[in-house]
């Protein structure tokens, strides 16, 4: 126990002679301003950058200041705006401009207000994504929706009005009768619907197209699923209506519209006839597509080449189809 004693004791002592401030007789040697006495060396020294040294004592600039040059013996204000300073402050460089503004070296290193379309945080400026905006001296981006919808912008992102409504999306209007909401957020395109973006509001699908999904820019077709008109709410594939003699077929996805007619050859002509390349394709191309030609070649329905060409059936299935089936009745 006495030794660990005299162990701690002979540390304290080391410690109090390596951190004991230079005496005021050694300070007092350093008879020049902006020179403090280094106990390392026993000399004055020129004071080190970041510091003021006055009667031989350099102390720390404080934080809203800095010292750029050795031998001083004061510290510099940071431009106005500053709030504090990095240590040692050696340069402007360190001064920290208040939030909402920035450090600008090409004008001589003074704060400068936050410019709009960027936020300033620690002299930090950074630009606004896509989707948000600030003012000038803003201190962070503001989102544009706060609602369900996509939001985006539109040329410099400078205040709420540079908002716009992605396609797919609507800006809902106060006192709509349809859509009535609380904000001018954006908000998904709903069923039935198509919405271009920005300020048109939602477009009712026209007869003849549907559109089942919410968040849609256009209305899809009815006519590929051989239907010519649709009734409302047009919101699903199943409120098309099939064209004169076809009948629907099918749930879902499957929907379609198909010919009504009993014998699949008489259909597939039908087909060739109305110049319905999806629904030939459609024919050939389930069960035994060759076999369903071939069959309508030998009984003598060679009229599908001439079909074909007449309607200009481009497509590469029909064609081929056609022309094995041709090939195989030949044979």
């Amino acid at each position: 126990m006495m030794r660990l004693a005299l162990i701690l004791a002979a540390s304290a002592i080391l410690i109090l002679v390596l951190f004991t401030p230079p005496t005021s007789a050694n300070a007092a040697s350093c008879a020049a301003e902006g020179e403090f006495f280094d106990e390392a060396s026993a000399a004055c020294q020129p004071c080190k950058k970041g510091y003021a040294c006055t009667n031989g004592v350099a102390m720390l600039c404080p934080s809203g200041q800095y010292q750029g040059a050795e031998g001083q013996s004061v510290c510099l204000d940071c431009p106005v705006g500053s709030v504090a300073s990095l240590t040692p402050a050696t340069t402007k460089r360190y001064c920290i401009c208040e939030d909402g503004s920035f450090l600008d070296p090409s004008r001589g290193f003074i704060c400068r207000a936050c410019s709009a379309g960027s936020s300033c945080v620690g002299n930090i400026r950074s630009g606004c994504h896509q989707g948000t905006f600030a003012e000038a001296g803003a201190t962070e981006c503001t989102q544009c929706s706060a609602g369900g919808g996509r939001a985006t912008t539109v040329g410099q992102p400078v205040s709420a009005s540079s908002c716009s409504c992605k396609a797919g999306s609507f800006r809902a209007q106060l006192g709509s009768l349809v859509f009535a909401a609380s904000s001018r957020d954006c908000e998904l395109c709903p069923k039935g619907f198509a919405c271009a973006g920005g300020d048109a509001p939602p477009a009712a699908c026209p007869d003849g197209q549907y559109n089942g999904s919410t968040a849609r820019s256009a209305c899809v077709s009815c006519s590929p699923y051989n239907a010519d008109s649709s009734v409302l709410p047009r919101s699903v594939r199943r409120y098309c209506t099939c064209r004169g003699g076809y009948v629907p077929q099918g749930r879902g996805r499957a929907w379609t519209c198909v010919l009504a007619a009993a014998d699949e050859v008489d259909a597939l002509l039908a087909a060739i006839s109305a110049g319905d390349a999806a629904l030939v394709r459609t024919l050939v191309s389930g069960g035994a597509p060759w076999n369903l030609v071939a069959a309508g070649v030998r009984a003598g329905n060679r009229t599908i080449l001439a079909l074909a060409d007449e309607r200009g059936l481009a497509d590469d299935v029909i064609a081929a189809a056609v022309s094995r089936a041709a090939g195989a009745a030949d044979a």
